[in-house]
């Protein structure tokens, strides 16, 4: 699978297309692709209330805590999900919190996948995946 990368803020970024499955209801995302962000999949808190994620979250003790690119401390929301890349479909938790404008697809998805970034002609391929659930 290839995608292109797209412009997000005026620069171009690496992304990769896939669904997010709620308990609810599903929803097609284009992810940029952050190798800084160690979660699954950050998404905006308004989607999170769409997909029906909030009566299904993890409990607050299970919260993951981060520190922002900027040094601030957060507690994130988080629940179960299923996302899906093509045909590799990957048990994840989306996690979100106030303010988030991103999409992000961190590292453990990333741990998944065997992925190639070919910057001169801004693609991003999938190779294969790592494991399949």
């Amino acid at each position: 699978m290839n995608y292109d990368y797209e412009r997000i803020f005026d620069k171009f970024h690496p992304v990769i297309r896939g669904t997010l499955m709620g308990p609810i209801k599903y929803q097609e995302l284009t992810m940029m692709v952050d190798t800084g962000f160690e979660g699954y999949v950050l998404i905006p808190s308004r989607l999170y209330e769409k997909l029906g994620f909030r009566k299904y979250e993890h409990s607050a003790l299970e919260f993951p805590i981060i520190e922002t690119v900027n040094g601030m401390i957060m507690k994130m929301r988080s629940a179960p999900a299923k996302l899906c890349i093509g045909k590799l479909h990957i048990d994840i938790d989306v996690w979100t919190m106030p303010e988030c404008n991103e999409i992000l697809l961190g590292l453990k998805v990333l741990d998944e996948l065997k992925v190639k970034l070919n910057g001169p002609e801004k693609v991003l391929e999938i190779l294969n995946s790592k494991t399949k659930r």
